[in-house]
């Protein structure tokens, strides 16, 4: 018959049986493995966050002031005017943000997004730059053990994403101006703006499209595109906008609806195909 073998050990008065010390002993090494177990986690960990700031940082050394790569062309540039000549109605303002932040979060990682203002800057620069930096990448997409996801989408809300919607917010707060020269506002943009290197390339602008300026008023001497045909304003963005996607929303109202006749919408017809897109269908006329 299978009996339990037994030792005689003298403790207090009591004995203890040999299997008693196998699961004391079995119970030391499990809480050692236990103990090994989580030190090896928390050195992992601590490496990986390491490596994580470590690779931001190294990240931070690859990009510019704008947040754009050094060592690569831009995947993509999206570029806004807004005209603020004349005041615009609410639900034009709203179509203006909503078209922008929806541009801006489609706008792939490392693309960059300028918005531009038909007003001269106190510096005396014109058009005004509001805003033109690149997409950091709100850290979704970043794994850990790659990078900091936490300090990614951190980075993107206060160096993205607020500066953005500090220029929109600015947009609604201009004035009105007397002149809006747009044919010198497009040609300072495009063809700094849209290089052929420059993989998606988009040109998105807010304006009644009034030409109002010395060099032509389409309140005053009509819409002939062969009278500023031949002005640098017009000579060279010729087929500068090739392969550029061009939306224009043409902002209208009671004081100008009289102005946005057919020959108008003619007139920068022709300017669009002169600059290298044949489509006028761009034209959104917003109320």
């Amino acid at each position: 018959m299978w009996q339990t073998r037994r030792t005689t050990r003298v403790r207090r008065g009591r004995t203890q049986p040999s299997w008693h010390h196998a699961m004391a002993g079995r119970k030391h090494r499990s809480r050692k493995s236990l103990q090994g177990i989580l030190l090896f986690a928390l050195a992992f960990i601590t490496v990986g966050g390491v490596a994580g700031l470590r690779s931001a940082g190294a990240h931070d050394r690859d990009l510019d002031d704008a947040l754009c790569r050094r060592d690569a062309p831009l995947p993509a540039h999206v570029v806004f005017l807004f005209d603020p000549t004349d005041r615009h109605s609410a639900g034009q303002y709203r179509t203006m943000e909503t078209e922008i932040v929806k541009r801006a979060a489609a706008l792939a990682r490392g693309g960059r997004l300028s918005v531009f203002a038909l007003v001269t800057d106190t510096a005396g620069s014109f058009p005004r730059l509001l805003f033109s930096r690149c997409n950091p990448g709100d850290g979704s997409n970043t794994p850990a053990w790659r990078g900091n996801p936490h300090l990614a989408a951190r980075r993107y809300r206060e160096e993205f994403d607020a500066p953005l919607h500090r220029s929109i917010d600015s947009l609604r707060a201009m004035a009105s101006s007397a002149t809006s020269p747009l044919l010198e506002a497009l040609y300072r943009i495009i063809p700094a703006a849209f290089p052929s290197t420059i993989g998606l390339r988009v040109l998105v602008m807010f304006s009644d499209l009034l030409e109002n300026s010395d060099l032509l008023s389409h309140y005053k001497t009509g819409y002939h595109f062969s009278d500023v045909e031949r002005s640098v304003y017009v000579q060279d963005v010729k087929d500068a906008l090739a392969g550029v996607q061009v939306v224009i929303y043409k902002l209208t109202g009671e004081q100008s609806a009289s102005y946005h006749t057919p020959e108008h919408t003619q007139f920068w017809a022709n300017y669009l195909m002169w600059s290298g897109t044949d489509r006028d269908d761009q034209i959104i006329k917003l109320h």
